[in-house]
């Protein structure tokens, strides 16, 4: 059966398809990135499966949000997290897009995200691990069999609580996640929505990485401290706030200057540029150090 909107497998999936507002934010993220796609030749990135995705609640969501731009920092520009959907995308687009050494994509938070459906990138990998609440998985999982979409490579939906300590690793290793091999570890959007949880959730992660692996992190409002204490086995970090140069492409406000809202950071394997620890709205590449969930003192 042809699926013409997320609101329509809402409805099939009944109960199952209560999802958080939490939950609901991937939806708001995804009708952000089907914005950024109807721009057609000037779009910085193309999702023929975001505007599905999107449903009626996340293109009201990300309307509701641009209301309360000022209390971000962002008076008088109510698409301020439109752009930051939209060079976020493009920036981890890139990074997958570059892979050469990791195996794995382990997706943490990966909502409705849509990457291994839409790069070619995905091929290299053996296969991408999309890890969030049993609820979301549900809503994605039905979409994309409605749609018949065909992923680059083998995806594997994994339903984990961050907030219960081991639970991510053994869910992990038991839908086949491999420990020995290099992987990309994708944190993005979820972290602020962890608060006390963030540290034990950043350590298991760092435990779990082998040698080479290559860490994405987004951190939007919460902070940096903890980020420099739960990644302490990394190395090399690139830090990048939402409007510098790497984390722009031209669509940030021109005037403003760059604005601490989110981060990503990368975490990477030896010879890319690195990254140090983010702070708020920033963009960190780290290096894996051989020494396995070691603290550095």
């Amino acid at each position: 059966m042809a699926v013409k909107n997320l609101d329509e497998v809402v409805d099939l999936l009944g109960e199952n398809a209560e999802v958080s507002v939490v939950g609901r934010t991937a939806f708001m993220v995804a009708a952000e990135r089907a914005l950024e796609t109807d721009r057609g030749k000037d779009a910085l990135f193309s999702d023929p499966f975001a505007k599905v995705l999107a449903g009626k609640d996340g293109r009201e969501m990300s309307d509701k949000l641009g209301e309360a731009a000022a209390q971000f920092g962002f008076e008088n520009w109510p698409e301020f997290h439109k752009v930051w959907t939209v060079v976020r995308t493009k920036f981890i687009d890139d990074i997958i897009g570059s892979l050469t050494d990791q195996k794995q994509m382990v997706n943490l938070g990966a909502g409705v995200d849509t990457r291994p459906y839409r790069l070619e990138g995905y091929s290299k990998l053996k296969a991408s691990y999309e890890v969030d609440t049993p609820e979301v998985n549900a809503v994605k999982t039905a979409v994309f069999e409605r749609l018949g979409a065909t992923p680059f490579c083998p995806v594997v939906t994994v339903s984990a609580d961050f907030r219960v300590v081991g639970e991510l690793a053994r869910n992990l290793a038991r839908s086949g996640f491999d420990e020995q091999v290099a992987s990309v570890f994708l944190i993005e959007g979820v972290l602020d929505f962890l608060e006390d949880a963030a540290t034990p959730f950043l350590s298991e992660v760092s435990k779990m990485a082998a040698p080479g692996s290559l860490a994405v992190i987004n951190y939007a409002i919460g902070p940096p401290r903890r980020m420099e204490q739960e990644t302490n086995s990394w190395k090399d970090v690139e830090l990048h706030v939402f409007g510098d140069d790497r984390l722009n492409f031209g669509r940030y406000k021109e005037g403003l200057v760059p604005n601490d809202y989110g981060d990503l950071r990368l975490l990477g394997p030896s010879g890319t540029a690195g990254a140090r620890a983010p702070t708020r709205t920033e963009t960190v590449e780290d290096q894996k150090t051989g020494a396995r969930g070691k603290p550095r003192s």
